[in-house]
């Protein structure tokens, strides 16, 4: 038994990692599939749950909707990088991009938008 399972999950937006993924198998249902993306119903609270399709290039990630109304068009990404901030935390140096004063992520020399849009990091 992983550390979630058999608990609510209480963040809005996870890694889609093996422990997750363990998650899902035992406490969703798969509803369908559009596209990049597979919609799950969560058994404890259903809640609607978007997951991406596997890409060997990309992070996946698994993200609670607010609604199952066009679901696979929901933007995420101001969750993914609330998620890169939390994963990394911040250092005290500046951002190397030109004209950003925001402290850089641990392990970078860019804060989180820089890294998220310029750079495509992820985790």
């Amino acid at each position: 038994m992983n550390k979630y399972q058999g608990q609510r999950l209480t963040e809005y937006i996870y890694y889609a990692d093996v422990t997750i993924q363990a998650v899902i198998s035992a406490d969703f249902t798969f509803i369908e599939g559009a596209g990049w993306y597979e919609l799950y119903l969560y058994n404890y609270d259903q809640s609607f749950w978007r997951l991406d399709r596997f890409d060997k290039l990309q992070e996946l990630f698994f993200v609670e909707l607010p609604s199952k109304n066009d679901w696979a068009n929901y933007n995420s990404q101001e969750l993914q990088i609330e998620l890169l901030v939390k994963t990394r935390g911040f250092t005290t140096m500046p951002c190397i991009w030109q004209g950003c004063a925001k402290l850089t992520l641990q392990g970078l020399a860019y804060c989180e938008r820089h890294a998220y849009s310029e750079m495509g990091i992820r985790k």
